[in-house]
């Protein structure tokens, strides 16, 4: 049971960007060579697929065993990211996004 990323994400919609307000990344348990592959695939994820997503919904994408949670603000500009892995309790993690 473990939480490897929480990230709040926004997005300008002049720009047509999504960027990454904050982050906290905890990859202490995967090997030293896979980290940075890892945190780059957390990225890439919150970037490539905020703009899929509705407003104000919850989503859950599973991965090769580990699931991404994703909670996108009524407003439509800001989301909050969770990547944890399949023991995580889904209702923990909501509470906490």
């Amino acid at each position: 049971m473990r939480l490897h990323c929480l990230m709040i994400v926004g997005f300008n919609k002049f720009a047509n960007q999504v960027f990454i307000l904050a982050r906290e990344i905890n990859v202490s348990h995967f090997g030293f060579m896979k980290r940075g592959a890892i945190k780059s695939t957390f990225k890439f994820v919150a970037r490539e697929s905020f703009v899929r997503f509705k407003r104000g919904e919850k989503n859950t994408i599973k991965h090769e065993g580990h699931f991404c949670h994703v909670k996108i603000h009524e407003n439509g500009e800001i989301g909050c990211y969770a990547f944890t892995d399949g023991e995580y309790p889904v209702r923990v993690i909501y509470n906490c996004i």
